[in-house]
């Protein structure tokens, strides 16, 4: 029978052929899938990749590429979102990919770009000038009281030349009174104003105006309210409340701490005279004013059980029984045992193993353990050709695995596979020899026969014009010819000469014997049909062989005679009028 990939096509000697189809090569009892991406057969283009599949292959375009894998475009990323590029970086398209670059003034991959901060570049402004970063740039501006680019010039203005009385003759605030006017200094990047010499103490000193002394307002009595503080200051006095009061304008009045949650939240607030207590709840530690959660869970003493894990929550803590376990996790935690339901989950060819606080599989000899639960078959046939002995092919079992000879190989003594000898079992057509090869075996038709070897059919040599020489009728013999001379003679090296006599058995009178190869065979002469030992007379009548229909076929001993019909007479090889009857002899018969 022909292989499930092979077309079965029948032959016109009645036989048939097994063809693989396209996409496999094999003998057609045998076929097996071309693998035209790694024999370099398919046709696909280079920016596409060829997976083979039964039979055939697809192309399909590689990333960045679309189409329908025999034509493959390049996909310009660019065109969307940037290409996923950030926001401040070009995207660049190439073939089958693209490239993100940060724009000038930012630094990163191009996917992530940061700003580059060029101020904290020594020099890059004048010295005179301030650094603005900004994104993906910098700016410098001169500082104020001078003027320039900000990059290289930086020029110290001079206020007192650019504004004619810049400094007021009513100064009165720097000591000056009764002056005309006051004199305009220039500093750099400022300038600064200065009078004449008649000098009066501000508020708050005293002196001769030429040296001024500061007044301690502090040492008047009941200068500031109760509960407060005199500071004395230059030319004054400040009064402020001591800590945990408030100033209403009249009085210093304690301040309620606790109404403005000064304390922490997990703590307890209680208000005193120009204070307040914060006390940090249980399960907390701390000044109050800040309170950390105490983690139990650290504390030396174990407060779970061992089986347990302890849990740290705000201000307290829990104990649960780890995965695997059951309990009040305080005082008892009892391992579970999975495999009691349902085989533990386990697949088909797996055991479960309980363990303490878990379990595990287990799968049987010859599976291997996928997902922790799922037991599939080990393919020992992967682990190559060692497994088995030479002229064996691995076979993959549930489980395990056996070693078979290969076809055209048999088990000696069940052990070791050597070769079969099939040509003792005649395997070829009867017209054929037969070749044992290793592992196999080859029929080759016999010469005077054509065909695969399993089926030999003959090959009539006298379907060709020229076989025999002109003159001699060519008679086709199993697997050999003969040119008969029609005299009982047969045509050899440009003679007629008789039979041979060399045929067993003898041959029919009406035969001729010749040679055929290494062999010598019978056959019959023209206008007979048989064996070579047996010959019949061939009825040349039963077909139209006359050409006239006027004429009357009359058969003969291998060959046949056309007459004329009663009335009619031969004029060459037509009959005509109407005289005797005459003959006419078919004189190409023996």
């Amino acid at each position: 029978m022909c292989h499930t990939n092979a077309e079965c096509m029948n032959t016109i000697e009645g036989g048939f052929m097994c063809i693989c189809k396209m996409g496999y090569n094999g003998n057609g009892v045998n076929c097996a899938d071309i693998d035209e991406c790694s024999n370099s057969l398919s046709q696909c283009p280079k920016e596409a990749t060829c997976v083979n599949s039964p039979g055939s292959y697809t192309c399909m375009c590689k990333a960045g590429y679309s189409g329908n894998g025999s034509e493959c475009h390049d996909i310009d990323e660019c065109q969307s979102s940037n290409g996923g590029c950030h926001v401040n970086a070009n995207c660049l398209n190439s073939a089958g990919s693209r490239m993100c670059k940060c724009l000038p003034g930012f630094t990163g991959n191009g996917f992530n770009c940061t700003d580059i901060n060029e101020c904290s570049t020594r020099g890059i402004c004048h010295w005179d000038a301030i650094c603005t970063n900004t994104p993906g740039s910098y700016s410098c501006s001169c500082k104020p009281g001078f003027k320039g680019n900000g990059n290289y010039l930086c020029l110290d203005i001079d206020e007192c030349s650019d504004t004619p009385g810049l400094c007021p003759t009513n100064i009165g605030q720097q000591g000056c009174k009764n002056i005309p006017f006051a004199n305009c200094v220039n500093l750099p990047g400022s300038y600064s104003c200065t009078c004449s010499f008649s000098c009066t103490c501000n508020t708050g000193f005293t002196g001769s105006g030429l040296t001024c002394t500061d007044i301690n307002e502090c040492t008047r009595p009941g200068l500031c309210p109760a509960n407060s503080t005199c500071f004395n200051t230059q030319g004054s006095y400040l009064c402020q409340c001591t800590q945990g009061f408030n100033f209403t304008g009249v009085k210093c009045e304690d301040i309620n701490e606790c109404a403005q949650k000064q304390c922490s939240p997990q703590a307890s607030c209680v208000n005193l005279p120009g204070s307040f207590i914060c006390t940090c709840n249980l399960g907390y530690v701390g000044d109050g004013l800040t309170c950390d959660d105490i983690n139990e869970c650290t504390f030396k003493e174990r407060l779970c059980h061992l089986n347990a894990v302890c849990t740290n929550q705000p201000g307290s803590y829990s104990c649960s029984c780890q995965v695997g376990y059951s309990g009040d996790g305080t005082s008892q935690c009892v391992d579970i045992n999975e495999c009691a339901a349902g085989n533990g989950s386990c697949g088909t060819n797996a055991t479960c193993v309980n363990t303490a606080g878990s379990f595990f599989c287990q799968c049987t000899s010859g599976y291997q353990l996928i997902n922790n639960t799922l037991c599939v078959d080990v393919d020992e046939c992967r682990k190559g050709a060692s497994i088995c002995q030479a002229n064996e092919e691995c076979m993959n079992t549930p489980g395990s695995y056996q070693c078979k000879c290969k076809p055209g190989f048999a088990k000696q003594n069940g052990v070791t596979c050597i070769d079969v000898d099939e040509c003792q079992g005649k395997p070829c057509d009867a017209l054929a020899s037969c070749f044992n090869t290793f592992g196999s075996f080859v029929c080759t038709c016999k010469a005077g026969y054509t065909g695969n070897g399993l089926k030999c059919t003959d090959i009539d040599e006298c379907s060709q014009n020229d076989t025999c020489p002109l003159g001699t009728v060519c008679l086709n013999s199993a697997g050999s010819y003969a040119c008969s001379c029609l005299n009982g003679t047969l045509a050899l090296n440009g003679s007629c000469v008789r039979p041979l006599d060399n045929c067993i058995p003898k041959c029919n009178p009406k035969a001729l014997c010749h040679q055929a190869g290494q062999v010598f065979q019978c056959v019959c002469d023209s206008g007979f049909e048989g064996n070579g030992v047996q010959c019949q007379d061939v009825d040349e009548c039963k077909e139209n062989v006359c050409l006239d229909r006027q004429m009357i076929c009359l058969n003969i001993p291998g060959s046949f005679t056309c007459m004329c019909k009663s009335g009619f007479t031969l004029n060459g090889t037509s009959c005509q009028g109407k005289l005797t009857l005459t003959r006419w002899e078919n004189h190409t018969a023996a």
